[in-house]
């Protein structure tokens, strides 16, 4: 089998372990998160539905007492359009319900629904027979104890239904304990069984290694004798046969170095005798070279010089030339700047002349508003001396029902909802006094804020014209600078053109003389590359010599 396959193999496993433990683990997850889902939803449906059972028992009552001070129809159509709301959630509630506790709970908070219904109709028949005296009575000792009854039921059944939304999550907790418990085991044991498979495999891919690296450090310490056995089929197998070749080709190539080694000592000996002779013959004729080649090189260094000097004249010239041109083409480009900058400012100073037009209207709006807002306080001051008298007459009203005795009961539940009303408007009234006096004083900070930028964008105005000055000044004088550049350009361009002129006729004579130099210095640099070529003959013969002895010495170090 292949290291290849193997390694596949172990690889394959594992994953399949992994994705084992994933699906466990997601399908676990996906349990509790459906479980407590469902549960969190049919317990918030049922806390709600107490919540409206409360609140529509509580809106009943609202009801009831409205038609009962004030006798107004609409107030009948509320209790009943609550009425039927209850009874719908009371209903919703009992179908819901897998409880016994909770069932009996729902039993009673109908049972006491029932009742209070049948209490109203009572009160209500009293009312509309005018018989306002004993309905008062009954909905003060009958019907608002029912009401009472109903709202410690409906907090009963929502405590029982949060504890036992709490023993349902404490259920969870543990199930989501145990199964991270399960989770931990699980990948202890895929850990456990991956060691171990990669302890295996290793091994057999190891040992093989070892035995070829032994082998491989005997070889090279020269014993071309030594040779792996392995029986193993893989790659290692192949790699030990090929190195068991290896060796064999290493051995038959020792054996035949030793005889080159001696041939090449021979032939270095021999080659290095002949270029000692042809060197000398060499030396000779390139002292003749040296000397024509001197002559040649002292006239070409005069017209080198002379070159060199017009190409300096020519180089700052055209040097000069670029930088005219720059210098013109920075100056277009500060004028064409020039010329949007005072577009600009013109564009700013407009702008400027219509911020100052807003903000002169934005002020007026304001002065506006704090008008409007000392004429808003003035009625709150008047809803205060109004909240004053209706608390007197409640007041006194209250008084004559407490002389009137039970005939003046109800006048009394009458001037006593009088003066909550008189409280809540005093307060809505302070509230409004302290919202427009923080308006007001708003409206104050935000005057004065806008004076200060008026005063600050009549100085921009000032600034910006000047600056509108400044630009057609500074205009006005790079256009005059533009024109005189122009006219320098033209004279550095004509002395430029005579420039190249002569600088055509004198590369012509320098080229003559290079020529002539160049020929002189070819004739030197062909002996001197033969005298080069002959000199590195005799040394590679000598090199050649020294390296078949040391092929010598080395190849003695090998086992054959």
């Amino acid at each position: 089998m292949k290291i290849r396959t193997k390694i596949l193999i172990s690889f394959f496993i594992v994953i399949l372990l992994l994705a084992g433990l994933c699906v466990y683990s997601l399908m676990n997850m996906f349990h509790i998160q459906e479980t407590s889902k469902a549960m969190i939803e049919e317990a918030m449906s049922s806390i709600q539905n107490g919540k409206n059972i409360q609140s529509s028992a509580l809106e009943q009552d609202v009801s009831l007492r409205g038609f009962i001070i004030t006798g107004r129809r609409e107030f009948i159509d509320n209790f009943k359009l609550a009425q039927s709301e209850r009874i719908q959630s009371s209903d919703i509630t009992l179908t819901n319900s897998q409880n016994s506790e909770e069932r009996e709970l729902i039993e009673k908070l109908i049972a006491q629904a029932k009742e209070y219904d049948g209490i109203s109709e009572k009160i209500l028949s009293l009312k509309e027979q005018g018989i306002e005296e004993e309905a008062i009575e009954d909905m003060q000792f009958k019907a608002y104890p029912k009401t009472q009854e109903i709202k410690l039921t409906v907090a009963a059944l929502i405590s029982f239904k949060e504890k036992q939304v709490d023993e349902q999550i404490t259920d969870l907790y543990r199930l989501q304990d145990r199964t991270k418990g399960m989770t931990v085991g699980f990948i202890a044991i895929a850990i456990a069984l991956s060691f171990l498979i990669s302890l295996l495999i290793t091994r057999s891919i190891t040992r093989p290694i070892q035995q070829f690296s032994i082998a491989a450090q005997a070889v090279a310490a020269g014993d071309l004798n030594r040779e792996i056995k392995i029986e193993t089929r893989d790659e290692t197998g192949l790699l030990v046969e090929s190195f068991n070749r290896m060796v064999r080709e290493l051995r038959g190539f020792i054996e035949q170095a030793v005889l080159s080694a001696e041939e090449i000592s021979a032939a270095s000996q021999q080659l290095s005798a002949s270029s000692q002779q042809v060197s000398a013959a060499v030396e000779e004729v390139n002292a003749v070279a040296i000397e024509l080649s001197k002559d040649t090189d002292d006239e070409s260094l005069t017209i080198e010089q002379s070159k060199m000097k017009i190409d300096q004249i020519f180089e700052h010239t055209d040097t000069v030339s670029k930088r005219i041109q720059k210098v013109l083409q920075l100056s277009q480009e500060n004028l064409k700047s020039t010329t949007e900058g005072r577009r600009v400012s013109y564009e700013a100073a407009e702008k400027i002349e219509l911020i100052k037009a807003n903000t002169e209207e934005t002020v007026e709006k304001i002065l506006n508003l704090n008008q409007a807002s000392d004429k808003i306080a003035s009625v709150m001051v008047l809803i205060g001396s109004v909240y004053e008298q209706i608390n007197l007459l409640a007041l006194n009203a209250a008084i004559e029902a407490a002389r009137a005795g039970e005939a003046g009961r109800g006048f009394a539940v009458v001037a006593e909802e009088i003066r909550k009303l008189a409280d809540q408007s005093a307060e809505s009234a302070n509230q409004i006094s302290v919202a427009i006096n923080g308006i007001k004083e708003q409206i104050r900070v935000f005057t004065d804020s806008m004076t200060m930028n008026d005063h600050a964008l009549k100085a921009g105005a000032v600034i910006v014209n000047q600056a509108s000055q400044n630009f057609e000044e500074i205009h006005h004088e790079i256009q005059e600078m533009a024109q005189e550049i122009e006219m320098v350009n033209c004279s550095i361009l004509k002395v430029v053109q005579e420039a190249d002129s002569v600088m055509e006729d004198f590369e012509t004579v320098f080229n003559i003389a290079k020529k002539t130099a160049a020929s002189a210095q070819e004739v030197s640099a062909t002996t001197e590359e033969q005298a080069g070529q002959i000199e590195g003959i005799a040394g590679a013969a000598e090199n050649l010599a020294s390296i078949a002895e040391v092929l010598n010495n080395r190849i003695s170090l090998f086992k054959i």
